[in-house]
This record gives C-alpha cells, structure tokens and sequence, in this order.
C-alpha cells in the first residue's frame, strides 16, 4: 500500500524551529512587559507627584492668605480619593507646618478596608512637597503616601492575560508539534525499527522493510535499510553457500583435517578424523590430544603444533599414528591461524595417509635391491655358467682319458692308483662345477616326483656324522607334506650345505633342528607373497634351525651373494648359501631367513607343491662299461666344439666296435652327411656351439634321416632345449664332464629303444 506523508521530517524541522523562535519572542515579549511595568509605575509616580503638586500649591495659597476655607476646600477634594475604595490612589495626606507641627492630617476609616500603613510596602511610595509662598517664604510640607494596587491590578490582569494565551499558545504548538512527531517520525522510526529488528534476527525477508514508496528522510533510510539487507542476505546465501562448499570440501577431503588450541584441545575436525578414529566432532571438542593418541605418539603432536606456534611458519611432517592394530603414516602440513588480534590462535593441521605410499616405496626399494642382487647373481652367473662349461670340457678329457687309460693297465700296475687318484680328483671337480651350475642355476636337474620327508629322513645319518657329536640333531616332518617335483641330489646339497653353516655357527655345540610342514597362501597373504618372491598356492617349508650365534641385520642381507662368507681365510668358499639361493629358486621357490645376534638361525625354503604321485624306488644302473653288453656296430656322428670331449668319445665308442665320424660344428656334420650318403644311426651334438647349435642341427638332421637317433651334451642345459622335447631330455641328455662308461651306457639304450620318443618333433 502506497503511503502518502503530509509532511516531511524537513518540514517538522521547519516548524519546530518557527514554534522555537515564536516561544523565543514570548519570553521577549514577556522581558518587555517588565519593562512596560517599570515605565508605567514610574509614570504612575510622575502623576502623583504632579498631583502633590498641585494640591500643595493650593495649600500653600490658602496658607499664605490665612485662608482656612479654603485650606478646607482643598483638603476636602483630595478626600474622595483617600476614601474611594474603587481608587484607593492616596492612602494619606499630611499637612505640617514651618515649625514641625502636623496641623493637618487625612486618613481613610478604620472599617475601609483599605491598608493604613504601607511604609514597609515597594508598593507604596510617601511623596513630600515643600510648602513656599510667593516670595519662597517656606511654609511647610506637604506628605502624601500613594498607592501603586491600581497600577499593580491592571498590570496583573494584562500579565495573566498575556500568560494565558502565551500558555495556551505553546501548548498548541507543542501537540501539534507532538502529533507530527508522532505521526511523522516517531511512529514511522518505530515500524522502521521494529522491521530491521526482525530482519537481522531473519524474521522476515528484506521486502518486509516498510515506507519504500517514502520520498522523505525516513523512505531514503527504509531503502538504505531494504538495500542494506537485500545486500546482506545475498552476501549471507553467498557465504552459506561458501560454508556449505567449504564443509563439503571437509567432510570429503580424503586427508585428515583437524584445528586445535595451543594446549592442544581440539577445536575442529572433518569427517575422515571422525571415521578414521570412531569419534564424533562435537564430542571430541575441548578434548586433548593426550585423550585420542598415545603418550609417545601425542607427545610428538605437541611438540610440532608448537614448533610451528613459534616459528609461525607452515611446515611438513611425518608423523606415525596407531590406530587400534594399524599403524598410519601420515605427511602432515601444519599452520597457524591468526586471531583478531593477529597473534597465532589455533593450529590447522591437514594430514594426507601415506601408509600405501610408505609400503610401496618400501616395497619399491626392497625389489630395487633384490633387482640389483638378481642382476649381480646374473653376470656372475654367467661367468660361472661358462666357467663350468668349460671347465666340464676339460674334466670330460681328463676323467675319460683318466678312464680309457686305467682299462689298458693290469690290476698291478703302479701307475694304476695314481690314475685313481686323478679320475677322483676329476669327479671331485665336478662336484665344485656342479655347485657353480646350481649357484647359476643353469645346471641340468633331474626333475622326478618326490616326498621330501623321505630325503630329509634319507640325510639324516649322513648329518650325524658331518655335525659332530656336541650338535643335537632333530627331525621333525609332518605327514601332511604332498610331494613336489625336484632334484633330490640337489635337496640333498640344499641340506648338506645349511646343515655344515649350521654347525659352524655352533662351535660349542648346540641344536640343529629340521622340520617339514604345509603352508597355503592366499589372497590376503598378498603382501608376504610377493615379499618373498611367491605366488598364492600350496607350499611345502623346509625349515632348518639352529642355535648359534646369529646374523646381524648387515650380515644376513648378503649372506646369497656368491664368495660373501664369515668364515675365517680357507674355512669357507662363500658358495654355499649362494648354491642353496640358486638350487630353490630353480625349482620355483623361495628362502627366508630369520636371524639376530645370539638368537640363532632360521632358513624356511619353500617349494610348490604337485598332484603327482612319486613313483616307487627303482635301482639306476650306472652302466658299468661291460664291452659284451655295450658293443654295437651302428654308425654315430659326434658334434662338438671341444676337440677333448671328441677324442674322448670317439675312442671310447670306436674302442667298442661304433663307427664314428666326428665333427667341431653343425657346418661340418653337413658336409660329413654329405659325403657319406645320408647313412647315419646316431647323432651326438652338444647343445652349445658356435654357429650352428645343436637343437637346430637335429632338426636338420631329423629332416634328412628320419629314424636317426640324437642325444644331447652340455655343461649346462639352461632353457636351450627346443619346445617339445621336454617328454625325453632326461634319457637323451648327457651332462658334462662325460665318463666311457656313462656315454656307452646311454649310447647302447638309445640305439636299443630304451630311451627317448620314436623320433623328433
């Protein structure tokens, strides 16, 4: 509704000035009136003295002329007046003589009513006029009291008049002044306020501000006021909405959002702190940080929220927090909020949860190192690998000629043990190659179904007499053990050689105890898996514990590299723990150790488990080279780059009726099939040779002669053998250093049937 105002606070202005300045001008009329007064009292007096005047010059007359007559006449006009109660003008006359003698003296009755003695009185005034006759002769005085009531009467009577209507008009003035006020500013500022009241307690909305429409002062502050909270309610939704914002932003925040006080008493925290620690953030505020955390931890809190409270500077830090059986990492970076008097007030602190990222960068440096050490093992490896190779090249020669030598001496011969002795020392070689193939894990397993209780109960009288008498020796296997796929020589050298570091970690005797168990992992056990290099699944543990002296943390990270050793100059080679590393990892398992000064050793070897059935236990014939079983006359071609190893075989083989062609590489078996038709009963080829290798050349030759038959050599076997031949390689392949009796032997089964698949793939 439109409100039309009659008169503005301008024009209220207006007229309280006006009805000032005319209540202004009343007290100067009323200044005046004073005045007024004075003058006509002093002209009041005027006419008295006048008066008196008069009448003492007609006294004085009569006087001088003796006439009491007229001295009487005189007096008896003047009497009227004194006696007069409506002009009471004189109040008395006296008339004295030269001599002092009052002889003459008018006074109004006692029951006038009128007062008789006004000396006192400001308002009577006694007038004395000098009696003189014509020559200045003095005659006497005349007195006369007057009296100012008349004058004081008509004075009052204007006065209240004036008062009246001075009153009266001021009263007016006033309520009307008082009614527009009212109307115009009081009523209107009261509305006014009441409406901005209930807008700031937002009661109402801005357009709930009244006298909009008002083109006066109090329309100018309403719309001050409308556009003031119109402002302030946008400003308000802004920031609502900003709080709102802000408030999602913290209640999502994956990092954990806390504000606290100088002693450490919780003032704010976010969603992920409630969730992360089970407390609400109304019930943890005013709580400190000792009630949260534990001692250690929030005495580390407190001692960073103060250091940046000093400092003033935000700062990062890790910080390591329990919670229940976990333990979070967090990067913290804290800073301080000012209050309003700019002094540091409270701490912001905004932790990210870096534990993932610790334990993958854990992870990360743990497989850095063992990518190094399988890098290590690697090259060295391949040195060993070819160190062995070679090295079987030449004890081939050195054991076969050792041997073709011994079968030409009489039982008698003196020289004869000395060729022992050489063929021993050889074999001894051999074993040390073998421990280098396994440390490169290229040597050649025998790879059958087994159950490793049995080989663990099999070493046990060997270990007794390798120990010593002050080592205890337990075994303990578990009858759930399922059988795996392994080398059993080679189980049997991992337990050789962790039982002799065993023994010598307990010079003084102790106990050695070696168990078998099961293990399953699974998917939760990911992290351990991958730890130590396994894949979930079946395992069975060969664990082997003693009681010595222990490993310190330096000690055991290196103790699988090849040639590290504790043992005194020329108690140890450094090959023993590297060969047992490479022997379990070749059979797609994995080591742990445990170990701390005086506490002893632990090493749990792992191996996949099979659904095999190991097979029952059958002699192996070591193939006594007996030339009535082993004779043959078929036609053989051996292939191989050491001229050693075939001199060895081809005397061994010609020594036994064979008709041999030998060649140093795939090239010049080529040539030497050429020449002989193609006619060809056996081919022995080494794996590795230049040019020309020997899975590629028996294809080659396979192709030529389909019914040949083919057996391998190597010093090491590797993964080199072609896809497909895996169902015969144990049979058909002939591992370095060679023996006469070993290659007639396998030789004589080949060409028999005994052995390998009907023909190649």
């Amino acid at each position: 509704m439109r409100h039309i105002s009659i008169l503005s606070i301008r024009h209220v202005s207006i007229i309280t000035v006006i009805a000032t300045f005319l209540a202004f001008t009343g007290f100067l009329v009323f200044i005046f009136a004073k005045d007024t007064e004075y003058f006509a009292m002093l002209a009041y007096q005027h006419e008295q003295e006048a008066r008196a005047g008069i009448i003492g010059a007609a006294v004085a007359n009569a006087l001088e002329r003796g006439d009491f007559e007229g001295l009487k006449r005189v007096v008896d006009s003047v009497r009227p007046a004194i006696f007069s109660s409506s002009d009471p003008d004189i109040l008395s006359l006296s008339i004295t003589g030269d001599d002092g003698e009052v002889f003459v003296r008018v006074t109004p009755p006692q029951d006038t009513g009128l007062p008789r003695d006004r000396g006192g009185s400001p308002r009577t005034k006694q007038i004395s006029t000098p009696l003189r006759g014509h020559d200045g002769r003095p005659l006497g005085r005349l007195d006369m009291v007057i009296s100012f009531q008349k004058v004081d009467e008509r004075i009052l009577s204007k006065k209240t008049r004036s008062i009246v209507i001075a009153v009266l008009l001021c009263a007016a003035f006033v309520s009307v002044l008082i009614y527009l006020f009212q109307k115009n500013i009081t009523n209107p500022v009261s509305r006014l306020s009441e409406a901005v009241a209930m807008q700031a307690s937002r009661a109402v909305p801005p357009s709930y501000i009244p006298f909009l429409s008002r083109r006066d002062e109090i329309g100018t502050l309403a719309r001050v006021f409308h556009e003031t909270f119109t402002d302030l309610a946008r400003a308000n939704e802004d920031l609502e909405k900003s709080r709102q914002h802000l408030q999602a932003i913290m209640d999502n925040s994956p990092a954990v959002v806390t504000v606290k006080d100088r002693e450490g008493r919780f003032l704010f925290v976010n969603r992920m702190f409630e969730r992360l620690f089970g407390v609400r953030d109304e019930d943890i505020r005013g709580r400190s940080v000792h009630d949260i955390f534990p001692a250690e931890t929030a005495r580390h809190v407190l001692a960073t929220d103060m250091s940046v409270f000093d400092g003033r500077k935000a700062r990062e830090f890790e910080e390591i927090v329990p919670v229940g059986e976990k333990t979070y990492h967090f990067l913290s970076v804290k800073f301080v909020l000012p209050g309003p008097d700019d002094l540091p007030h409270a701490i912001c602190t905004i932790s990210t949860d870096i534990t993932r990222w610790k334990r993958d960068s854990e992870e990360k440096y743990r497989l850095e190192l063992q990518l190094k050490q399988a890098q290590k093992l690697e090259s060295i490896g391949q040195l060993a690998g070819g160190i062995a190779h070679d090295f079987n090249n030449m004890l081939t020669g050195i054991i076969g000629f050792s041997s073709i030598a011994l079968r030409h001496l009489e039982k008698d011969h003196p020289a004869r043990p000395r060729i022992e002795s050489v063929i021993k020392t050889g074999e001894r070689a051999a074993g040390l190659t073998q421990q280098l193939l396994a440390f490169s894990r290229k040597q050649m397993l025998r790879m059958e179904v087994i159950n490793i209780n049995d080989t663990v109960m099999n070493m046990g009288k060997m270990l007794n007499r390798i120990i010593g008498d002050n080592v205890s020796l337990e075994i303990r296997t578990s009858p759930s053990v399922r059988p795996i796929r392994a080398d059993a020589t080679q189980i049997d050298q991992i337990i050789m050689n962790l039982a002799v570091n065993a023994r010598d970690a307990m010079p003084e005797g102790g106990r050695l105890l070696i168990k078998t168990d099961s293990v399953h992992f699974d998917e939760q056990d990911m992290s351990r898996v991958q730890e130590i290099g396994l894949t979930p699944g079946d395992y069975v543990v060969l664990s082997v514990r003693d009681t010595g002296e222990g490993m310190t943390p330096e000690v055991r990270a290196k103790i699988f590299e090849p040639f590290f050793t504790t043992k005194g100059p020329g108690k140890g080679t450094g090959l023993g723990l590297s060969t047992v590393y490479g022997i379990v990892k070749q059979h797609g398992g994995a080591i742990e150790v445990e170990s701390s000064p005086g506490e002893g050793t632990v090493f749990y070897l792992y191996f996949p488990v099979t659904d095999e059935t190991p097979p029952k236990e059958k002699e192996v014939d070591r193939g006594l080279l007996d030339e009535e079983t082993l004779r043959g006359s078929e036609r053989i071609m051996i292939v191989d780059d050491e001229s050693l190893v075939l001199d060895m075989a081809r005397i061994t083989l010609e020594s036994l009726g064979y008709r041999v062609m030998t060649a140093s590489d795939g090239m010049e078996a080529h040539r030497l099939l050429e020449k002989t038709g193609g006619l060809l009963d056996l081919l022995i080829t080494d794996i590795l040779m230049p040019g020309l290798g020997g899975p590629e050349l028996a294809r080659e030759v396979r192709a030529m002669i389909p019914s040949v038959r083919i057996i391998f050599i190597t010093g090491y076997a590797g993964t080199s053998l072609p896809a497909g031949m895996d169902g015969w390689q144990q049979d058909a392949l002939l591992q370095k250093p060679l023996t006469p009796a070993g290659l007639a032997t396998v030789v004589r089964k080949v060409l028999d049937g005994e052995t390998g698949p009907d023909r190649l793939p």
